[in-house]
């Protein structure tokens, strides 16, 4: 496989969704508002939402916000 090929191909996503798409799917109302408006605030730190959502009880780390905001999650590209 030539580089090309492999390029495209990891761009490919599948299988289930981050744990941060999963909270986007099942938080409503002001928490989905309130996790949205966060994750499109570059003055909110991926580490403050982590412990939000963790405190609210979806265990997620900082890590896993950061792969999500840049599009490098399962989720794929924003």
């Amino acid at each position: 496989m030539g580089f090309a090929a492999a390029l495209a191909a990891d761009t490919v996503r599948s299988g289930p969704r981050c744990l941060i798409g999963v909270a986007l799917g099942t938080l409503t109302g002001e928490d989905l508002d309130a996790l949205e408006g966060a994750l499109a605030d570059t003055s909110v730190t991926s580490s403050s939402i982590s412990r939000a959502l963790t405190a609210s009880g979806t265990k997620v780390g900082g890590q896993a916000v950061r792969r999500h905001r840049a599009g490098d999650c399962s989720c794929g590209p924003r």
